[in-house]
């Protein structure tokens, strides 16, 4: 019929796949890769826990503040070219970390990398979303999913055999020959996609706001141990304040950053909460397994990047199998089941001794690795089939932000509580042997712990957020135009 679009070929999809996963590797494998690296990074610039958190945290608070306005310019001027605009700034911000002089310098360079990998996260997603139709959106997904979690896997084994053969900052410069292969099949392989919300303006004032509000909390929750209550209570509130402030903006501007009548979306709004439960307790897993194997149990880092594999490694096998079966079973239920697996993964961990044995490790890191392949994919599935395709660039970021705040609040948690028990204490392999190691197990469990039970506050979530609509196959959508 004249005007209707069609779908997308079987060429472009696979095109689209293949660059998603590929550009899904980059950032995780990065993430995991610098969190082996972090007491050598320490013994480096003579830097304690907090200062150690940065590193993680200003990549995050780059991220979380980023996601959605790219998300929302992803829209207007189209997906492919903010991610591939995304990928050459990380290549570059990579090599900068390398190039880093002092502990300022490279936590300034990890911020910049956010803000690059903020520009590729949720256009990924989008950009499946808009490809694929529902009945194949799951198995996309999981197989995206599934580059994240080889990107996890990879890290850990990498990460040791970089730091230990080539030293720490070979851990960024990997990035910069991986990032000129992302942008290459970009360009070459991926036709233009048409945007969705063309003409429309990107609202300044609203960006201002956002990434002002989101910088006070999260800097709040992450100086609360060094500065004390007050400064928490000050700025965290004055954070929310400004956010709520935000939100009623939203509601009145002609061309929002961020569309709040998406929240009254029952399935979306709870599946985005969870999806901030999830990562709210797992990320700060790795940051304190990586300390914990390192310093107290005495692993060198090779050694303790492949007991760290056991998770992702799980995550990678199981992630396809549960994208697809999201497909045909609700995603709230696998979901739900992925996050009672991850909590007792995370409190089975708390229960650890100081000489805990790697046999008595693995397990419950698999355990973990298993719980999260069964949230993330049917979680992303039951999230972005939620919501009108029009949506689907600023959904995703949505959903990217709330991860990505999740992954901020995890560090925070992990690094005050930590810091907590250990004072000043410098940590790095070099002054191991100087690590009080009954306060650092206390401060770990109870760390845990409290991770925990976040995630166990996400099976409530998971499951009253109600079923998402099936739509029979070749009932789907039109699917927009590429050029």
């Amino acid at each position: 019929m004249p005007g209707e679009r069609e779908p997308f070929t079987t060429a472009a999809k696979r095109a689209a796949l293949a660059v998603a996963t590929f550009g899904a590797f980059t950032t995780p494998f990065d993430g995991s890769v610098v969190n082996l690296a972090l007491p050598t990074i320490g013994h480096a610039f003579h830097s304690d826990v907090v200062a150690l958190g940065w590193i993680a945290t200003s990549y995050v608070l780059g991220l979380t503040i980023s996601v959605i306005p790219f998300g929302r310019l992803a829209d207007i001027r189209g997906r492919r070219s903010i991610y591939v605009i995304g990928v050459a700034l990380f290549t570059v911000a990579s090599a900068f970390c390398g190039f880093s002089f002092s502990l300022g310098s490279l936590i300034a360079a990890r911020f910049v990398q956010g803000v690059a990998a903020a520009m590729m996260a949720g256009n990924s997603i989008a950009l499946l979303t808009t490809i694929f139709p529902p009945h194949e959106r799951g198995k996309a997904l999981g197989i995206q999913t599934a580059a994240v979690y080889i990107g996890l896997s990879l890290g850990p084994s990498v990460g040791g055999f970089l730091v230990e053969s080539l030293g720490w900052r070979s851990v960024f410069y990997v990035n910069v020959p991986i990032g000129a292969g992302v942008i290459a099949l970009a360009l070459t392989k991926v036709p233009r996609d048409a945007a969705e919300r063309r003409g429309e303006r990107l609202d300044p004032l609203g960006i201002a706001m956002w990434g002002l509000a989101l910088t006070m909390i999260l800097l709040g929750l992450t100086l609360s141990e060094q500065q004390g209550a007050p400064f928490f209570r000050t700025l965290v509130g004055a954070g929310a304040a400004l956010l709520a402030i935000f939100l009623f903006y939203e509601t009145r501007v002609v061309s929002p950053l961020l569309d709040v009548r998406l929240f009254k979306n029952i399935s979306f709004a709870f599946s985005t909460v969870t999806a901030l439960l999830n990562y709210s307790a797992v990320f700060g897993v790795s940051f304190i397994m990586s300390l914990y194997l390192q310093l107290v149990s005495g692993f060198r880092p090779e050694h303790a990047g492949f007991i760290l594999l056991a998770q992702p490694v799980v995550m990678a096998a199981l992630s396809p199998l549960t994208g697809r079966l999201s497909d045909k079973i609700q995603p709230r239920v696998l979901s739900s089941i992925g996050m009672a697996l991850v909590a007792a993964a995370i409190f089975s961990l708390a229960r650890l001794a100081a000489d805990a044995t790697a046999a008595s490790i693995v397990p419950r890191l698999m355990l973990l690795g298993i719980g999260h392949a069964f949230f993330s994919s049917p979680n992303v599935n039951a999230t972005v089939s939620s919501v009108e395709r029009t949506h689907y660039g600023v959904a995703a970021a949505i959903l990217s932000t709330f991860r990505f705040t999740g992954q901020a609040i995890s560090i925070a948690v992990a690094t005050s509580v930590l810091s907590a028990h250990l004072g000043g204490v410098a940590v790095s392999t070099a002054a191991a042997s100087r690590i009080p190691v009954a306060a650092f197990m206390t401060g770990m469990r109870i760390a845990l712990e409290i991770l925990g039970a976040i995630c166990a506050t996400g099976i409530v979530t998971s499951l009253v957020r109600g079923s998402i609509r099936r739509i029979p196959e070749g009932h789907e959508p039109p699917q927009s135009r590429l050029a």
